[in-house]
């Protein structure tokens, strides 16, 4: 089988007015405008030679990265998160590769730094676990996010005051105060239900005991 061959156009479909997504050898490829269909000679049922194959890969990865930079401009993305909005794009994957790698070597997509960021922004409004699995979902490392997490969690509030608290006993206080003040929280039953509707929120439950010792002390 020559390389011609291989690159068999089975479908055209109609993404918007000016653009098409190319089917080949039944799998999506990429998207195209309809002049360069037209420039290309690309038909339904017809192959598209080697040259011309490599020709439009190359146009579609300068097109990549452009599309890569002006997502960037408006929010940080994850390597995973940005990768599937070109992919939505109808990128190839190669094209797609060479854009996240671009971006990178510029430094305009670093995971560990958006890990921070996420952390930084959300550590006196979730717990860790949930802060955890949020930035897992987005596609950054284990590895990346235990890392960000220790140190901003270790680095929380540091100033002169020797007993700054963990961020999530904080949080924890916040909540008792606003949702069970007028709960008697010395009662075993009702500190129970207490306990584990904190920890299905995802706080450890060294933080949970700690926060109920001071709510507790402050009812009595």
């Amino acid at each position: 089988m020559t390389e011609e061959t291989q690159n068999y156009v089975t479908s055209i479909q109609e993404v918007d007015l000016k653009r098409r997504r190319i089917y080949v050898n039944y799998e999506p490829a990429f998207v195209l405008y309809i002049s360069e269909l037209r420039r290309f000679g690309i038909k339904k049922d017809a192959y598209i030679s080697s040259s011309d194959y490599e020709e439009i890969v190359n146009i579609l990865s300068k097109r990549a990265k452009i599309r890569a930079m002006a997502l960037l401009k408006d929010r940080d993305y994850t390597r995973k998160k940005l990768y599937e909005k070109l992919i939505a794009g109808g990128y190839p994957d190669e094209c797609i590769e060479s854009a996240i790698e671009y971006v990178s070597s510029y430094g305009y997509i670093d995971d560990r730094r958006y890990a921070d960021n996420y952390v930084l922004s959300h550590i006196t409004s979730k717990s860790r676990r949930v802060i955890e699995q949020n930035l897992m979902q987005k596609g950054v490392s284990a590895d990346i996010i235990t890392a960000a997490c220790d140190e901003c969690y270790d680095n929380y509030g540091m100033s002169e005051d020797e007993n700054m608290q963990d961020p999530e006993v904080d949080i924890i206080l916040k909540q008792l105060r606003s949702k069970y003040y007028n709960k008697d929280l010395t009662d075993y039953t009702q500190l129970q239900k207490v306990k584990a509707s904190l920890y299905r929120k995802g706080f450890l439950t060294d933080n949970i005991n700690k926060a109920l010792d001071i709510v507790v002390n402050e009812q009595k």
